[in-house]
């Protein structure tokens, strides 16, 4: 669901979308935020009683090894560990995918790493599972 959008009008700078994800429950949603050009980020919320709580997630981030540059340069950071939650599954953990990618006159390398989030009883978030696959691309 998405629940905001900023007026185009207002420029650039101030382009933004949030979507929502609930969580089938209705215990608890993901908010992803996206900022024009400067990527997303996802906020997990609890209820609480009659209202929601943020809860801390854990860092998220999808590193690029250098071994994967391949000794290459890349000095523009397209995309800065972009998050974005993808789906509640049944047993009330979170799917969220991060995106990172650098690029220049050598092409482009991207990874992407997706990521299971678990809520404990406090709901503390843990990494359950996670992978990260690579990509890259000639100029």
């Amino acid at each position: 669901m998405s629940v905001a959008e900023s007026d185009p009008d207002l420029g650039p700078s101030a382009r933004f979308n949030m979507e929502v994800l609930l969580r089938p429950d209705s215990k608890a949603f993901a908010l992803t935020a996206t900022l024009w050009k400067r990527g997303s980020n996802v906020e997990v919320y609890v209820r609480n009683g009659s209202t929601f709580r943020k809860i801390e997630l854990p860092e998220l981030v999808a590193d690029i090894p250098e071994k994967v540059k391949g000794g290459k340069s890349f000095p523009h950071v397209a995309e800065l560990n972009s998050q974005s939650a993808k789906r509640w599954q049944k047993d009330g953990s979170l799917v969220v995918e991060i995106e990172n990618m650098v690029d220049g006159n050598e092409g482009s390398v991207t990874a992407t790493r997706t990521v299971v989030l678990g809520f404990d009883r406090s709901d503390k978030a843990k990494v359950l599972k996670s992978t990260t696959k690579f990509g890259s691309r000639k100029p």
